[in-house]
């Protein structure tokens, strides 16, 4: 017994040191990735305003080319996804968008280093050139967060912001010690940001399959060194053009919210607060609270689909804005510490999101996060151009809270549903928006597989239920698909059961004689 309990101790170990090695990197690199968003954002207010060294106009150009530039990058790379993707996933492309971060850093941080003497001209093109780097290397992070369960990417986002809070508090103590060491901390943000999401997505073999082995004397394979990768996803045609629109509908009223949450966590624990003489730590107990109800609402999900859990979080977004709005409205003036914690759960919501659409409907991470979240930065600039003629403070809180429960609800009534993703799909297919080339894996797919990706298209199926299908439809049975896929046996019934309900088939044989008939006769996909 005693050697039972300690091979089953071991295994844990192994799972465990496993599971460390593929996603440490991914909770580390994403943590560096918000570090570096977080100086985006607030670079004129967080480096200079303490210095003095710019006007207010400089200082609010500075701002607006963050909030320029970076949305208009993600909908470039959104839009144009078939063509730019290839070539982002090249190492050298991973070093050049590091490479262009922190010279692009270097240049905003100029003028720091030399006491306001550096052209504006100088600072306001690093600035660019970061936002532009900044970009694609968020929506990498996207790209490596799409095959993770719901419920390990939920940790891993809770795990990345608290790593997050204490690189931002750790840059606040730089910048109140001097102007050096905080200009090498953000030149170096981009460069670790690019190492380690290039790590984090060809570590784990689920993401790419290699196209050709080779054999190895002891009878193992590996990958044929220089020989090219190709995705293992079967992505869903859509119209771009009404997803965009789609997406839009929610990202904006969420990115008001999120932009009004920033200014205020950013007064409540950086501005306002001297982190030197006084840490904040009655911010620890409201971010500990919230982050630890996000991990326990999705541990339920760890062993089943949780691609359906994450839009659930908006509701509980909606009572924490109401909750937190005590100390703003009867203790105004005052940091209001719970924002903070409000404001990592939005981050977990605004991540995840986008995540869920990619897993659920195998929409492109490229154009899911590359839309979301250039609408979601548009919903910044909002706030942004308000605050700047009308600022927040000014405004009555029980209004900014009064906003922000009605542009959460009008965000949360615009979430993407089936119907109307059924009906982009649908628009694909009559505008043939995404026709794949003669020479694509696509064109060449045996006649079994492509009706099988016919019936995941016309029924919505997720990447995993997808792979599933596919098994089920060769006649495999539960047993035989949990030990080709390494799943549990009940992560296998549950997604059998969504599988049958979308199709509307009651019966293994149903299924099959779908798949067989897909390409002959019109399928009437349920609702």
């Amino acid at each position: 017994m005693i050697n039972t309990i300690a091979g089953s101790l071991r295994d844990k170990a192994t799972a465990l040191s496993y599971a460390l090695y593929i996603e440490g990197p991914l909770v580390v690199g994403f943590a560096i990735q918000l570090l570096w968003l977080f100086i985006l954002f607030f670079q004129a207010p967080f480096f200079l305003d303490g210095y003095h060294y710019l006007d207010e106009s400089r200082s609010t150009l500075l701002s607006l080319s963050f909030l320029v530039v970076f949305p208009a990058t993600c909908f470039a790379i959104g839009y144009y996804r078939d063509r730019v993707t290839k070539y982002l996933r090249k190492k050298s492309v991973h070093f050049l968008m590091g490479l262009c971060g922190a010279v692009g850093m270097l240049g905003t941080g100029s003028i720091m280093l030399t006491g306001g003497e550096a052209p504006f001209a100088l600072a306001l093109a690093g600035a660019v050139l970061t936002s532009f780097a900044c970009a694609p290397s968020t929506l990498l992070w996207g790209e490596a967060a799409r095959r993770r369960d719901q419920s390990i990417l939920a940790i891993a986002t809770i795990l990345s912001l608290l790593l997050a809070f204490a690189f931002i508090l750790a840059l606040a103590y730089f910048a109140e010690a001097g102007t050096l060491g905080i200009v090498i901390v953000a030149c170096m943000c981009p460069l670790f940001s690019v190492v380690f999401v290039y790590k984090t997505q060809h570590d784990n073999e689920s993401y790419f399959k290699p196209q050709e082995f080779v054999t190895l004397p002891d009878g193992t394979t590996r990958a044929k060194e220089g020989k090219a990768w190709v995705e293992t996803f079967h992505n869903l045609r859509i119209s771009k053009r009404a997803f965009a629109l789609r997406l839009g509908k929610s990202a904006v009223p969420f990115g008001i919210v999120y932009g009004s949450l920033l200014l205020e966590g950013y007064r409540s624990l950086l501005w306002k607060t001297p982190l030197v003489n006084d840490f904040p730590v009655e911010t620890l107990c409201p971010l500990m609270a919230v982050l630890l109800f996000t991990g326990l609402f999705f541990w339920p999900y760890r062993h089943e689909d949780g691609s359906y859990a994450s839009h659930q979080l908006v509701p509980f977004l909606l009572v924490f804005v109401l909750f937190s709005c005590s100390q703003g409205l009867f203790d105004a003036g005052s940091p209001n510490y719970a924002c903070v914690a409000l404001l990592a759960l939005a981050s977990v919501v605004f991540w995840l999101y986008p995540a869920e659409l990619t897993m659920r409907y195998r929409v492109s991470s490229m154009i899911t996060f590359g839309f979301f979240n250039g609408f979601l930065t548009l919903g910044l600039l909002a706030v942004f151009a308000v605050n700047a003629f009308l600022p927040l403070e000014a405004i009555p809180y029980y209004l900014i809270t009064l906003a922000r429960i009605v542009l959460l609800l009008l965000g949360y009534l615009s979430l993407v549903t089936n119907d109307q993703m059924r009906e982009i799909a649908t628009l694909a297919t009559a505008q043939t928006e995404e026709t794949p080339s003669p020479d694509s894996p696509k064109a060449h797919r045996a006649p079994f597989t492509q009706r099988c990706h016919l019936v995941a298209d016309t029924f919505l199926l997720s990447q995993r239920e997808l792979e599933i299908l596919c098994l089920l439809a060769k006649g495999r049975n539960a047993a035989y698909v949990q030990k080709e896929l390494v799943i549990s046996e009940g992560t296998v019934r549950t997604h059998m059961r969504n599988i049958y309900r979308k199709l509307d088939v009651h019966s293994q044989q149903e299924l099959m004689d779908l798949v067989d008939t897909i390409d002959r006769q019109p399928a009437s996909p349920t609702r």
